[in-house]
């Protein structure tokens, strides 16, 4: 297999590893007192949908998506520039070669910074989900205070 080929392989696995927006929630909640359980699934797919809608939705995963795919972009065709003027004699070969380089880095870049912004929406979505189920009067878990200790 030649060098281009294993380059672009590697790249479309980072590629495949694009963080997408959540689907769910990632804390538990539970039936408020005197609620029944079919009173709390239609709180709770209230709260996805408003949790959904204030953690950016459909337009996460696009930004996502624009944020992995981007660098990579930008990589190759820096990549090729570079390895164009660096080997004038071989000029389609450093080109190809600086490309798959190009490439490779910025979807390891692209890769981080699309996790990072998944990481982030996730946090929003379970914020506005345990915000909504706790006004709806059901059990959510609560952030605790860290314990002080005294010495003597």
């Amino acid at each position: 297999m030649k060098i281009r080929n294993k380059i672009a392989a590697v790249a479309l696995v980072a590629l495949s590893a694009c963080s997408v927006a959540p689907s769910g929630p990632s804390v538990m909640a539970m039936p408020g007192s005197g609620k029944t359980f079919d009173a709390f699934k239609v709180d709770n797919q209230a709260c996805r949908d408003w949790a959904a809608q204030q953690s950016g939705g459909d337009s996460a995963n696009t930004q996502s998506t624009i944020n992995a795919v981007g660098p990579a972009v930008i990589g190759a065709g820096l990549g090729a520039a570079t390895g164009a003027a660096t080997s004038p004699r071989h000029a389609a070969k450093g080109a190809s070669v600086g490309a798959g380089l190009g490439l490779l880095a910025g979807a390891i870049l692209g890769t981080n910074v699309a996790g990072s912004n998944s990481n982030t929406a996730q946090s929003r979505y379970d914020m506005a989900y345990v915000q909504c189920m706790s006004a709806k009067g059901n059990q959510v878990p609560m952030a605790q205070q860290p314990q002080r200790t005294t010495l003597w």
